[in-house]
């Protein structure tokens, strides 16, 4: 609407339209820039018609003045927000890597990742000869602890296993959490 009541003046038109658009493209939108794009041309036109069509496309030096601070401060204000967002999306996303290794609740490796390591050890222990120990435990009380108790107590029971898994372990040793199964 603006850049029709501007009378499509030519640089501040091109600026209000940049800027317009510029949020869309950072936030990674491409439906929303061509919704707001196709909502733009719509309100410019219904304005223009509404004003009569008026066309000044030439720009006096004082509105390219007033242009030049926004011509600067806009590109540098969004940069410096799209610097803090991924840093805050950086800290705050959970590490895609962690997650495919561990269990969400328990916070111990998964089953595959206790075959990666099991892998390992035995392949360290093939190659040097030192010794190698694989502790296997699998608890079926959890079944019918979550159908006694509930769901919340059933994890209540895994966390707290988990807990006891970890204790008993050095930090070099992996505590697996295919130990307690909740089937």
């Amino acid at each position: 609407m603006w850049i029709a009541v501007m009378q499509f003046n030519l640089l501040p038109s091109v600026l209000l339209a940049t800027m317009l658009s510029v949020d869309k493209v950072g936030a990674g939108r491409g439906r929303s820039l061509v919704r707001g794009v196709g909502l733009l041309v719509g309100s410019c036109v219904l304005t223009s018609a509404a004003l009569g069509f008026p066309v000044h496309v030439e720009t006096p030096m004082a509105v390219i003045v007033a242009c030049v601070p926004f011509l600067i401060a806009y590109p540098l204000a969004t940069s410096a927000r799209d610097e803090l967002v991924g840093e805050v999306r950086f800290e705050t996303e959970p590490d895609a890597e962690e997650l495919g290794r561990t269990d969400v609740l328990t916070g111990l490796v998964n089953r595959r990742q206790c075959f990666i390591v099991a892998d390992a050890e035995l392949a360290r222990h093939t190659r040097i000869g030192r010794p190698a120990v694989l502790l296997s435990s699998i608890s079926t009380a959890s079944k019918s602890i979550n159908d006694r108790f509930g769901h919340p107590v059933g994890d209540d029971v895994l966390c707290g296993v988990a807990t006891i898994l970890r204790d008993c372990t050095r930090t070099i040793d992996t505590a697996p959490g295919t130990a307690v199964t909740n089937s």
